[in-house]
C-alpha cells in the first residue's frame, strides 16, 4: 500500500494512532537567546514522547479539531500514521494575518525524504485559503529543527505573543510570509515541483515498507494544487 495523504479527522485523534509514531530526536547544539541575539550552543537535548505525553496529546489535538475548528493533516503508511501537522484557524496579530502552525512531526525512519516538507507546502495552501498572510511557528531550538524551517523560508517572527513566550521561553519563535516571492524558497522551479514531490513519496514509499505504487488522484490534485499556488505566490 502506498503512503496516504490526508486529512486526520478530530475523532481519529486517540493513543491508539499515537502509539506506533516515533517522536524520538537528538540534537547536540540548540539555539538560545542572548543579549546580542541567538547563537548555537553546544547542549545535548532529547526530544521523545511517552506513552503519558501520548495520551495528552491524542486528547490535546482531538480538543483543537473538535472545537477550535483546526486542521490536521497527516501521511499514512499501511494506516500508520508517520507524519502529521496541525494548523490553528483562529487568526492573530496585526490585521489579523497570521496563523498558527502548532506542530508538524515526522516519525524517526522517515525523516529526510521530505515528507515535512509536503505537509509544511500544504499547511501554507490552506492558511493562505483562509486568508492569512503569514504562518507563526514555535519551533524547537534544535539545531536541525531551526534550519529546516529555514529552508521552508521562515524567519525570525515579528510577532510576539507574551502568553506564549511565558508557556514555552526556550521555543525560537519564526514566521513564514504566505504572499510575496520568499517563498521561491521551498522550490527550485515550479516546473519541477510536482515531480519532486512524485520522487518524494515513493522514496518515503520505499523507506517504510510500503509497496510503490502510482500516487493517487488525490495526491496530484494536492501536489497540482501546491505547484500553482506557489506559482502565483512567487508572481508577486
Amino acid at each position: 500500500m502506498a503512503l496516504v495523504f490526508r486529512e486526520i479527522l478530530a475523532s481519529e485523534f486517540t493513543v491508539q494512532l499515537l502509539l506506533p509514531f516515533d517522536r524520538y530526536q537528538e540534537s547536540m547544539r540548540m539555539w538560545q537567546r542572548g543579549p546580542n541575539g541567538w547563537a548555537l550552543t553546544p547542549q545535548k537535548c532529547i526530544k521523545n514522547w511517552t506513552g503519558e505525553d501520548k495520551a495528552f496529546l491524542a486528547s490535546y489535538f482531538q480538543k483543537k479539531c473538535m472545537r477550535e475548528g483546526s486542521i490536521a493533516y497527516g501521511a499514512f503508511c499501511k494506516e500508520k500514521l508517520v507524519a502529521f501537522s496541525l494548523l490553528e484557524t483562529r487568526p492573530l496579530g496585526e490585521q489579523y494575518a497570521y496563523f498558527n502552525l502548532l506542530g508538524l512531526f515526522v516519525t524517526r525512519n522517515v525523516r529526510g525524504q521530505g515528507l515535512g516538507t509536503q505537509l509544511f507546502q500544504k499547511a501554507c495552501i490552506e492558511a493562505r485559503k483562509l486568508g492569512a498572510k503569514r504562518l507563526f511557528l514555535c519551533v524547537n531550538p534544535a539545531e536541525d529543527t531551526v534550519a529546516f524551517y529555514r529552508k521552508m523560508g521562515c524567519t525570525e517572527a515579528k510577532l510576539l505573543i507574551e502568553s506564549w513566550m511565558q508557556e514555552e521561553p526556550d521555543a525560537y519563535y519564526m514566521e513564514a510570509e504566505l504572499w510575496n516571492h520568499s517563498m521561491r524558497k521551498h522550490s527550485n522551479s515550479c516546473r519541477h515541483l510536482s515531480r519532486q514531490l512524485l520522487y518524494s513519496d515513493i522514496l518515503a514509499n520505499a523507506l517504510c515498507g510500503c509497496t510503490v505504487q502510482p500516487a493517487s488522484l488525490e495526491w496530484v490534485l494536492w501536489q497540482t494544487e501546491t505547484a500553482g499556488l506557489l506559482a502565483d505566490t512567487m508572481a508577486f
